[in-house]
């Protein structure tokens, strides 16, 4: 229920933010409009702040897209794109501070992602760099797309650029397109370094963003020529949905497996007399083997693999084992008695001792 309704929420973020971008791109320049604009992103930034760098990229991706349509494209209309989706970006983004100042926020995010004044500059630039070459390494479901689609990309802003000899036209192409890029990974810039894949929205403006380039590169052919883009990108969409598909169904056998696990795990250490009376202490985490579980950060990771005691014993306590939580100097001496202790599912994985009972799982 939780996810359904997180999905639900930022779907709704989602189409805010790119029905916002549409209309002051290209619907005139009307402050009732612009105060619409402004009150739809508050929203979509008060579902999840990722909302910001999704609206940068998606504002970056309309400018470029009036920029590379139209090539008598200058500074002028660069800044007639531009500065009205800054300026309700900038309104929407002080309202919302304004919001979060007096209502507060979870600092969890920021604490744990955030790397600027905790490395150094080049530090950041080296972890930036990895994360975005991981984007097409081929254990990342979708590399192959982003891969293509980011050659595609750099082949008709090349294109684009040079067509005309126009020293202009090639300056406003690369700007936009580079604008475009950093939009994309925006989130990234701001916090100093990599993010989980599920806060990157704009991934999903890196994959598509090409193939609505193509339509309008291939356009200037004829009709006809453009039907293939449009042929290649759904060709894609289908895939991704295929991988998506295959991502959640292993989401949801990793949760049939966890129930599984657990009940299992639980029923062992009720077998032991003393399991009322003595706290438990689990050391170690544990991931299915199985292969169609998919993990990409939380999505397909076992409720094991996360490896906190507390947060164990309260997930057997959802399946009605009600077992003793351990406390600080419990814990320690669980992980000396533990060292020679084999893991799950192996016999004596799951022991009692003296003050405690010990599951290893890794």
């Amino acid at each position: 229920f939780c996810y359904n309704g997180m999905n639900v929420c930022f779907s709704a973020a989602l189409l805010l933010c790119a029905l916002s971008a549409y209309l002051i791109t290209f619907s005139g320049h009307r402050a009732s409009r612009y105060s619409l604009c402004t009150l739809m992103l508050v929203l979509a930034f008060s579902m999840s702040e990722n909302f910001l760098a999704y609206f940068i990229a998606l504002a970056c991706s309309c400018v470029f897209f009036s920029i590379f349509g139209n090539e008598n494209s200058g500074i002028k209309e660069f800044f007639g794109r531009a500065v009205p989706l800054i300026s309700v970006f900038g309104a929407g983004f002080v309202i919302y501070m304004l919001m979060r100042a007096v209502i507060g926020t979870n600092s969890y995010a920021v604490n744990t992602y955030f790397h600027w004044g905790t490395q150094s500059f080049s530090e950041i630039a080296h972890n930036l760099k990895a994360f975005m070459i991981k984007l097409f390494d081929s254990s990342v479901p979708g590399s192959k797309t982003a891969a293509v689609s980011a050659m595609c990309f750099v082949f008709m802003t090349a294109v684009a650029a040079l067509e005309k000899r126009s020293l202009k036209r090639f300056f406003m192409t690369v700007l936009c397109a580079v604008c475009c890029v950093l939009g994309v990974f925006s989130l990234n810039i701001v916090t100093g370094g990599g993010t989980p894949y599920r806060t990157m929205l704009t991934l999903m403006l890196f994959t598509s963003i090409p193939w609505i380039m193509a339509v309008e590169f291939f356009g200037k052919y004829g009709k006809a020529v453009r039907l293939f883009p449009i042929a290649a990108a759904s060709l894609i969409i289908i895939q991704q949905g295929i991988t998506v598909t295959r991502v959640f169904y292993g989401a949801n056998e990793c949760s049939r497996l966890d129930a599984e696990l657990g009940y299992d795990i639980g029923t062992q250490i009720s077998s032991i007399d003393a399991s009322a009376d003595k706290p438990v202490v689990i050391i170690g985490r544990y991931q299915h083997p199985s292969p169609l579980v998919i993990k990409i950060d939380a999505v397909g990771q076992s409720v094991f693999y996360r490896g906190k005691t507390t947060y164990l014993l309260n997930y057997l306590r959802l399946l009605g084992f009600d077992f003793i939580q351990p406390d600080a100097d419990t814990m320690t001496e669980a992980e000396t008695l533990a060292a020679d202790m084999p893991t799950y599912p192996t016999q004596d994985s799951i022991k009692e001792f003296d003050d405690m009972i010990i599951v290893k799982l890794s």
